[in-house]
C-alpha cells in the first residue's frame, strides 16, 4: 500500500489488483489495469500521478489518480520489489538479480543504472537527487551519494532478508525485515542498530 495523507491511498496485489481508498481505508474501490501480473509496489508522488510495479518487469503508471493506467517499459524481465520517487520525474526501481532501474523522465524511459549482482533487492528510498539506500537479502544495506551511479554496502546487524526501508532526512533512517526484525540509523547508515518489536512475524515495508 501506499498513502499520499491519511485520507488517500492505493494497494496493490496478485492479478493486476489495484484498490483505491479516499477515506483512510473504511472503504476501498477497484481500479482497472490492463494486467494480470502480480503486482509487488505502489508509489505516488500526488493524487494524480502513481506506478503500480509487479512480475517480469511490469511496470504501469497513472495521470488521473487511477482512473486509467498504461504500461511503461521496464527493459527487464526481472521481478521488480521497491520503487522510490523523489519527484514527478525522477525515480527508481530495484529487483531480483540485483538490478537498479531509474528515470529522469517520470518513466517514459526506464534505463538500467546499475547490477548489484545475484542479490534479491526489496527496497529503495531516496531523501534527494543524491542520497538513497536499498536493501535486501542477506541483511543487504546498500547507500548511494551520487544518484545511484555507484554504491556501496553498509555494515548492518543482521544477515536476516531485509524487505524496505525509508529515511526522514539523510541521516535518520529504519529498515525492516524477517522475524520482526527493526533496524535504525541516526548517521546515514554508518551505523546501525536494532529495536524491539515484540513480534516474530516478518514486517514487509515502513513509513515513518
Amino acid at each position: 500500500t501506499y498513502f499520499i495523507n491519511d485520507k488517500i491511498g492505493w494497494g496493490v496485489a496478485e492479478w493486476g489488483t489495484i484498490v483505491h481508498t479516499q477515506d483512510g481505508g473504511k472503504t476501498w474501490s477497484l481500479q482497472k489495469a490492463e494486467t494480470t501480473k502480480a503486482l509487488l509496489g505502489v508509489f505516488f508522488v500526488d493524487d494524480q500521478t502513481g506506478w503500480a510495479i509487479g512480475n517480469s518487469g511490469e511496470i504501469i503508471h497513472t495521470a488521473n489518480g487511477g482512473v486509467t493506467w498504461e504500461k511503461q517499459r521496464s527493459g527487464v524481465n526481472r521481478d521488480l520489489f521497491g520503487i522510490h520517487f523523489i519527484d514527478a520525474k525522477t525515480g527508481w526501481i530495484v529487483a531480483d538479480g540485483g538490478v537498479v532501474l531509474h528515470t529522469k523522465n517520470g518513466g517514459q524511459k526506464w534505463g538500467q543504472q546499475a547490477n548489484l549482482g545475484e542479490v534479491w533487492l526489496s527496497g529503495v528510498h531516496f531523501t534527494d537527487r543524491l542520497n538513497g539506500w536499498i536493501v535486501g537479502i542477506g541483511g543487504l544495506i546498500m547507500h548511494t551519494t551520487d544518484g545511484g551511479a555507484t554504491w556501496k554496502r553498509q555494515q548492518g546487524y543482521t544477515d536476516t532478508f531485509l524487505r524496505d526501508v525509508f529515511f526522514l532526512n539523510p541521516n535518520k533512517g529504519w529498515s525492516v525485515g524477517g522475524e520482526g526484525i527493526i533496524l535504525h540509523t541516526t548517521d546515514g547508515g554508518e551505523h546501525w542498530r536494532p529495536q524491539r518489536s515484540d513480534s516474530r512475524y516478518n514486517l514487509n515495508s515502513i513509513y515513518m
